[in-house]
């Protein structure tokens, strides 16, 4: 036998959303649900074995989801943090960090490989990534790999054309990087 599993809260939300009206629902093998308070059937009329998982959870797991879901805090389960052994609170913020730092030597060596390992370049896409954060990163680093770093100190002005109704200047003297978007560019950039 092999087919679909369909869960629910109570077996009563099979009714509430129809399902013994959809043929889609033919397919349902089991009913799993943490209250069983009436049998459900399928469009075609064939009984479907429910599982209720009452009795194999216990209902603190349920008032805790339920704590967790209706949350008005950011970040949930904030309360809890305190209750969490030391020793694995330490060993897991370990892991998030040595996580983060990888994604972030990730993107420094695809950005670093695609600048054909010009180090100045890979810095002046990461600074406009950064000075982006946290709305515009990705579309700073978008104008970056459009319009190239100037690193010349003799070069003033360099124009680019990126359509052909879209034509940027730049002006590359010192640190000042001036961006003039000419003949009204299609490309949103969000400043």
């Amino acid at each position: 036998m092999f087919g679909n599993i369909e869960i629910h809260v109570n077996s009563s939300d099979w009714a509430k959303h129809k399902h013994q009206f959809d043929e889609n629902y033919n397919t349902v093998v089991l009913h799993v649900v943490y209250e069983e308070g009436q049998p459900i059937y399928l469009e075609n009329g064939a009984s479907v074995p429910c599982l209720e998982l009452k009795n194999i959870i216990p209902e603190r797991y349920l008032t805790d989801y339920h704590a967790l879901y209706h949350s008005a805090s950011n970040l949930p389960c904030s309360y809890d943090i305190g209750k969490l052994d030391p020793i694995f609170w330490s060993s897991y913020s370990e892991k998030l960090l040595i996580d983060r730092l990888e994604a972030k030597m990730t993107r420094f060596r695809t950005l670093f490989l695609a600048s054909n390992n010009d180090y100045k370049e890979c810095f002046y896409q990461l600074l406009a990534y950064s000075l982006g954060l946290k709305i515009n990163a990705e579309s700073l680093l978008d104008l970056t790999k459009l319009v190239l770093f100037c690193s010349s100190k003799n070069t003033a002005i360099k124009e680019y054309k990126l359509k052909q109704s879209c034509m940027v200047k730049v002006d590359c003297s010192g640190v000042n990087i001036l961006v003039t978007m000419l003949n009204s560019c299609k490309r949103n950039i969000l400043f």
